[in-house]
């Protein structure tokens, strides 16, 4: 890299000068970014003003110890307006503190990243959980495999977070009734929803409210519930992370610690950068304290929400269970009479009990689809019919075509046919289009589609087979086209109007 430092084997980053190819170390799976120099650059907050450059640094950036602070002041890595200060120097608002450092970036995933949707305007990635995503104006929801039976309902935790950066670790404070001192930390809200049991753990729906550091593992942790493979909050011991090399001398732990410089060993050769004899996390390549494990945590974002668009991805392989109970679940599918169970088709048929009254509820709602997304992740086959159901049919079905969608989206689905299924429209059409497995897809009195949704489903990658029958607001014109074999009926045959005669209103 042109920012490399003569000798030193490590890059000085900046926008001039990206990270390049060989900057990039891959190992047991993660990718880290080999040591670099960068100068963080901020002006001073009015509520810094008044405190000594050494204080405010101590007090705001915890991540390193005070000697850290007092020893860069000296040298001139910390410095005030471009210039050197003394370690008691006060700093004024507004003026101009720079921070030169060692920075050594946290690994994350090696794997390619996954993409979701391609549109015009946007690229929608399968994020991998090794990168954060900070709160602003999202709405995340996530999924997590914790220990023992949650509770069914919605369980909502609304308790302040106080999170300790030289431990890596939050709690949870609340106060203890009237007349005692208010709880530290940050306010924080998180509500949960179980998905479904299998005795031992539970899949959990969490949805934070705000965005706190660690917010829904302590949350978990405070309800008993932990993550199950949360080793900082899974039990109630707890071990302060290492602070190995955080002292500003450490010529003793450099010598067992830096790769082997065998030139035949070319994957040690890879691993080798300079060693900064002033920075907290040398000679580590990831920072110090920096759980190797945290990627693989049961606990993965798998829906985010904007103003005007929602993109989810689908379910990671730990949040399914064997023998799933499901005391919830079961019961309320059988409402729906799920005919079929098999490993790669699921079919769903409901009956009106009158057919002149038309009017069909059930209980299953949106979470219960999740879990079957989870307990058939290789279902290749859905068939949804609604029989005795009038174009008007009441929309209150439990589930709605955004439920519907994360089960058909979380599965390698290939065959989805739909009868009477009024709530899947346009808007449905548009997100089955980034299907990458669908070849047939079949669509019977389907009155809420319409040409628009015809022009979203040519996009499907591996459509081949669509079939349309009795949906009136779909033209033939808008038919054509969209794939290799379609088949249209729009009207119904003389015999088939007799018998839907028989029905009524229906």
């Amino acid at each position: 890299m042109a920012g490399a430092l003569a000798g030193a084997g490590i890059v000085w980053q900046t926008p001039a000068n990206p990270p390049e190819a060989q900057d990039y170390i891959f190992r047991n799976g993660r990718r880290y970014v080999r040591p670099y120099y960068f100068e963080f650059i901020s002006h001073a907050k009015n509520r810094w003003a008044g405190k000594t450059i050494v204080d405010l640094f101590t007090d705001e950036f915890k991540g390193r110890p005070r000697e850290y602070y007092v020893h860069a002041v000296k040298c001139g890595r910390l410095q005030v307006d471009e210039q050197m200060v003394h370690a008691d120097y006060i700093v004024k608002s507004s003026q101009k503190i720079s921070h030169f450092l060692h920075r050594h970036e946290p690994p994350v995933l090696g794997g390619n990243i996954v993409i979701l949707q391609n549109e015009v305007d946007v690229v929608t990635v399968c994020k991998p959980a090794s990168v954060p995503i900070e709160a602003n104006l999202l709405q995340k929801e996530y999924v997590a495999k914790v220990v023992g039976v949650f509770p069914e309902g919605e369980q909502t935790v609304d308790a302040n977070v106080n999170f300790n950066a030289r431990e890596g670790r939050s709690t949870v404070e609340v106060s203890n009734g009237p007349g005692k001192a208010l709880p530290s930390g940050k306010q924080a809200c998180t509500k949960f929803q179980r998905i479904c049991t299998d005795g031992n753990h539970s899949i959990v729906l969490c949805k934070p409210v705000t965005g706190r550091t660690h917010q829904i593992r302590v949350h978990l942790k405070h309800l008993g519930y932990p993550i199950a493979n949360d080793e900082l909050y899974v039990s109630g011991d707890f071990c302060p992370r290492s602070s190995k090399g955080t002292s500003i001398h450490r010529e003793t732990s450099l010598a067992c610690s830096l790769p082997s410089s065998d030139p035949d060993n070319s994957a040690e050769a890879d691993l080798k950068f300079g060693i900064d004899p002033m920075c907290t996390n040398c000679p580590n390549l990831a920072p110090v304290g920096y759980d190797g494990d945290e990627e693989g945590l049961w606990l993965h974002c798998v829906r985010y929400t904007g103003p005007d668009w929602c993109y989810e991805c689908p379910y990671p392989e730990w949040a399914s269970l064997d023998n799933v109970s499901g005391k919830k679940m079961k019961p309320d599918l059988q409402k729906l009479s799920l005919r079929g169970k098999e490993k790669d088709m699921i079919f769903f048929q409901r009956y009106s009990s009158d057919a002149s009254y038309c009017e069909i509820r059930t209980s299953v709602i949106d979470d219960n689809l999740y879990a079957l997304a989870l307990s058939y992740p290789m279902l290749l086959t859905v068939r949804l019919r609604f029989t005795g159901c009038p174009r008007d049919y009441p929309l209150e079905i439990g589930f709605t075509q955004h439920g519907f969608l994360v089960l058909i989206q979380s599965c390698p689905i290939c065959v989805l046919v739909l009868n009477k299924a009024n709530f899947f429209d346009d808007e449905g059409m548009k997100a089955l289009s980034f299907s990458p497995h669908l070849e047939t897809l079949k669509h019977i009195s389907c009155h809420a589609v319409t040409d628009a949704g015809m022009r979203f489903i040519a996009h499907t990658p591996c459509l081949s087979n669509l079939m349309l029958r009795y949906c009136g607001k779909v033209s033939l014109q808008a038919t054509q086209g969209v794939t290799k074999s379609v088949h249209y009926s729009r009207d119904f045959s003389d015999a088939l109007k007799k018998k839907l005669d028989l029905l009524g209103d229906c």
